[in-house]
């Protein structure tokens, strides 16, 4: 198990290496990750394209204007899912990289 404690919205924490130590001792098989906050997201993303997600999603689901005061985090964390599932070969996580292939 990996834990995180996050802070403030529209942050983005890279937890690859943590998840990728935890799938080590499977040989293989699926890891699956999940986030149990209402307000977290995870995200299979290259870091370049986070500022351009950052962007998109302030323009779709803007902070101000909605009548809980948070609506807009728990909003943007369904949009984006609060689990994934990575396949695991060999205890190395099968990531998928911007070309197709796999990290």
């Amino acid at each position: 198990m990996v834990r995180l404690r996050t802070y403030g919205p529209m942050k983005f924490f890279d937890i690859t290496p943590a998840v990728a130590e935890a799938s080590r001792r499977c040989s293989s098989g699926v890891a699956r990750v999940f986030s149990k906050g209402s307000t977290s997201a995870l995200v299979l993303a290259p870091p370049e394209a986070l500022n351009e997600l950052s962007s998109v999603l302030s323009r779709l689901i803007p902070v101000a204007g909605w009548r809980h005061g948070n609506a807009y985090a728990h909003l943007r964390s369904t949009t984006l899912s609060t689990v994934r599932y990575i396949p695991v070969e060999q205890g190395r996580l099968l990531i998928p990289t911007a070309t197709g292939s796999t990290s």
